[in-house]
């Protein structure tokens, strides 16, 4: 069974998509989002063929499933290009707004008091503990959005999203690159589970804040795992989020969309939320540690031809473009080389060839091994 709401915050407002719900709720609770940044389209895609599929699909637990999360991003062209990864009104990138509300610091502006919590409920069995902190989560979402003082335009997205994902045990938020493989963020302690999405990139993240949906979701199981030892008793980590990015930006491809749909149904497959196995063949998986995801930046101004595609492997000393130099043209000097300083697989590059001084042109993954 499925039905499909429409989330409205109040009838004068803007803000509203739609979300579309599978299955009665016994069992996991799966969060699925796109389009958070407006030109990050693919996800829409994806989640398009994700409802057709899972009409014939048993679903064991539920699965939410939103689309086009902000509507606001996804309107915001200047001329042919979609100009939606940042707010118009305050500035805020749409993925850097989030709350880290089980962090201590965060009590004094509405935070879940975390010390209380584990206190009230320290000899509870680990299931009463993670439906009454899922309870506390989305409470304390809601009491920040109904503040006297008024909230922000982009933290009423934000904390209207966590909302949604409240309840959840397992969240995806789909993007894309600029022009980019698909990849995954995949946090340290779901390297294992990762592998069943058969992505071809991944990076390892480690479980610490950085302001974006999927470390907002996970973060506070983090916290509540370290209270939980602090006051003397161990509980696991039984919660996954993943961004999962999708290719590359202001494009849709949708024979790609049934390649992607196929690697997120594997991966609900794994975690029993539905009956299911992929018989495709994908190629093998590699990933790296954050720290050796390198950003490589235009060391001047120019023109940038791109001679190596996202995907490639990389081997040191390889040329990846040359920079034509506009102060330079006509002259022997005009072509800079850009090589790559170590081997690697290269993940992204900059969607123009238009590179200013400092602009990060090549997004490479260093020192890779299997999944």
């Amino acid at each position: 069974m499925y039905k499909i709401n429409v989330f409205q915050e109040s009838s004068s407002d803007s803000l509203s998509f739609n979300v579309f719900e599978f299955g009665t709720g016994n069992g996991p609770t799966v969060y699925i989002q796109s389009s958070l940044h407006g030109a990050e389209l693919q996800g829409t895609a994806v989640i398009h063929e994700l409802i057709k599929r899972l009409k014939s699909i048993s679903v064991y637990g539920q699965i939410r499933l939103v689309p086009a999360c902000n509507p606001r991003s996804i309107n915001e062209l200047c001329g042919p290009f979609t100009q939606g990864r940042f707010s118009p009104v305050t500035g805020d990138n749409w993925n850097r707004i989030f709350w880290d509300l089980a962090n201590p610091s965060s009590l004094q502006n509405g935070g879940l008091d975390l010390k209380s919590f584990v206190a009230n409920h320290f000899h509870d069995s680990f299931e009463s503990i993670r439906f009454e902190f899922k309870k506390q989560i989305g409470l304390t979402l809601r009491n920040r959005l109904s503040s006297a003082y008024g909230t922000s335009e982009s933290k009423i997205l934000a904390f209207t999203l966590q909302g949604l994902a409240a309840d959840a045990d397992y969240v995806l938020d789909l993007h894309t690159g600029s022009c980019a493989t698909r990849y995954l963020y995949v946090p340290i302690h779901c390297r294992e589970s990762a592998r069943a999405f058969f992505m071809p990139c991944n990076l390892l993240v480690p479980l610490e804040f950085g302001n974006a949906f999927d470390e907002a979701t996970f973060m506070p199981w983090v916290h509540l795992q370290a209270q939980f030892r602090e006051a003397g008793r161990e509980v696991p980590l039984q919660f996954e989020s993943y961004t999962v990015e999708l290719g590359s930006e202001e494009i849709i491809d949708l024979d790609e969309a049934c390649f992607d749909a196929e690697r997120i149904l594997n991966w609900l497959g794994s975690k029993g939320v539905i009956s299911y196995k992929t018989s495709k063949t994908f190629p093998v998986s590699m990933a790296c540690h954050l720290k050796d995801y390198k950003s490589y930046y235009a060391p001047v101004g120019g023109l940038l031809d791109f001679c190596v595609k996202p995907g490639d492997v990389l081997k040191e000393g390889q040329v990846m473009g040359n920079i034509l130099r506009i102060d330079q043209i006509g002259t022997d000097s005009a072509i800079l080389p850009i090589l790559a300083e170590e081997a690697g697989i290269l993940v992204s590059h900059a969607s123009s060839s238009n590179c200013h001084k400092g602009s990060e042109i090549f997004l490479v993954m260093e020192n890779p091994e299997p999944l």
